[in-house]
């Protein structure tokens, strides 16, 4: 193994320069990046060499050696002097004799050169992606003005999506807190029925018998107690089954409740189901106006001035 060589690359690194005896001076020196088209070329170092067959050994080389060997100056001097030897030999044989990691030494007549190694143990691993283009800063500056534009355009978007969402919401709150339809009204006969000849007029004055309050059991009135006062009811005509028109004073929704208002004023009342209804009448007849003229004469509309006349 040619020591001095090792030692020559390891003074390179250290102090950047090493005289050679009967060689020349080895100077490494440091290279800057460079553009080169579109391809950037990483900093670096590499190696000069300048030959002097007389150059003489500055003292450096000898003593890194001697240290190196634990020897005398004088023996670390003879090991120099036989390794030049042998480089002066691997050259002439071999053409070349590479020197470490800095580059190789060829001999060209009499005159050794130097060809320094490419690249640097430290950039072999290094990766630089190259420039595909320089963009100019005015280039760069419009872009970023596009851009810009293109967030305060997604930007407006964004907030009138935002108002629409809020009116609607807006919108739909004040129809959920507006009074919705009463499901609770009094329910009417289903059937049609002709208008009534006779006006109905109510009873006024502080001597007129007591009428009969029509009760609707709905929802709303659910809770309402029926009359537990009976009142008196005059002689009213047989009521036939095969009639179809009755006299509806009362409309519940339970069978139950009907039952007990029967109970309360009387048998002379009748339950008619119709339609999820429970209707309560006094009178029955063949026609419309046949049930209207007995309603009538037997003072039905005046003792009972909501109800109506309802087909079967």
């Amino acid at each position: 193994m040619n020591t001095t060589k090792l030692h020559i690359e390891r003074i390179l690194a250290e102090h950047g320069i090493v005289a050679v005896p009967g060689l020349g001076t080895f100077v490494a020196r440091r290279v800057s990046s460079s553009l080169n088209g579109n391809k950037l070329s990483a900093p670096g170092s590499t190696v000069g060499f300048e030959y002097y067959s007389e150059m003489l050994e500055d003292g450096e080389l000898c003593a890194s050696l001697s240290r190196a060997l634990n020897c005398e100056t004088s023996q670390a001097t003879n090991i120099i002097a036989e390794d030049i030897e042998n480089i002066r030999r691997e050259i002439s044989i071999e053409g070349q004799s590479i020197i470490g990691n800095c580059g190789s030494l060829r001999s060209d007549d009499s005159i050794l050169s130097f060809e320094a190694k490419t690249e640097d143990n430290w950039l072999q691993k290094l990766s630089i992606e190259p420039l595909s283009e320089i963009v100019a800063e005015e280039e760069i500056e419009n872009e970023n003005e596009r851009r810009r534009e293109a967030f305060m355009r997604s930007l407006r978007r964004t907030a009138s999506s935002a108002a629409a969402i809020a009116i609607f919401v807006l919108i739909a709150f004040i129809f959920s807190q507006m009074p919705g339809r009463r499901v609770g009204d009094p329910q009417v006969a289903s059937m049609g029925f002709e208008q009534p000849t006779l006006p109905v007029q109510p009873i006024s004055g502080a001597s007129a018998e007591p009428s009969l309050v029509l009760i609707f059991n709905t929802p709303a009135d659910a809770s309402c107690p029926v009359e537990s006062e009976p009142i008196a009811i005059a002689q009213l005509p047989k009521n036939d089954p095969a009639d179809k028109y009755c006299l509806v004073v009362a409309s519940l929704a339970s069978r139950a409740d009907a039952e007990e208002y029967v109970a309360t004023y009387g048998s002379d009342y009748k339950i008619l189901e119709k339609d999820g209804r429970y209707r309560i009448y006094t009178l029955s007849g063949p026609s419309f106006s046949a049930l209207n003229s007995a309603a009538t004469e037997t003072g039905e509309f005046k003792r009972h001035p909501n109800a109506w006349i309802c087909r079967k």
